[in-house]
């Protein structure tokens, strides 16, 4: 009888336990991007696929791409080794996939601006362009830390709790 009652109340507590995660889910949440190639692609960033952010590459300020993806490399190679067979490379700015929206270069359209910041967003109208959003909010807010020496222009935030001199610069996606 005590077997019984045991196995009885191991299954209970294996049965909420399920409940409470299933129902502690929201329904909207957005699910991971999918893995086309492998299952080291730990997210996407403009459209291109990122790999595991190795350490060696984070203290550069850079992230670990296809080298085909990447618009600036580090100067150094090999600071992506565990993904280097698939050709990663460790990258401070990325090449955007095309046809992206502007929200997801975190921009705006507007009538005019630097060239250099202006990217080829598929929902601004004829006449405007991207510009990088004006939005101040915490470095944390964009998985950043505040620091006097990000080499990934691509990567750096406005933010406001950054000091003078320092950029918020994104280290993980």
């Amino acid at each position: 009888m005590k077997f019984y009652a045991l196995t009885l109340l191991v299954t209970m507590s294996v049965v909420m336990s399920f409940v409470v995660v299933v129902a502690g889910q929201s329904a909207a949440e957005v699910p991971p991007p999918a893995v086309r190639e492998n299952d080291e692609v730990q997210r996407t960033y403009l459209g291109v696929n990122v790999y595991k952010t190795e350490w060696s590459c984070a203290r550069q300020g850079g992230l670990c791409v296809h080298r085909a993806d990447c618009q600036s490399p580090t100067t150094k190679s090999g600071l992506c080794p565990e993904s280097a067979h698939r050709g990663v490379e460790c990258c401070y700015e990325v090449r955007p996939a095309k046809d992206l929206r502007c929200r997801q270069y975190l921009g705006q359209c507007v009538d005019g601006c630097y060239p250099i910041l202006q990217m080829p967003a598929k929902d601004c109208e004829a006449g405007t362009v991207l510009m990088p959003s004006q939005l101040s909010l915490p470095c944390n807010e964009y998985q950043g830390e505040c620091m006097k020496h990000c080499n990934a222009l691509g990567l750096r935030r406005p933010a406001n709790d950054c000091q003078e001199g320092e950029h918020c610069c994104v280290l993980t996606f």
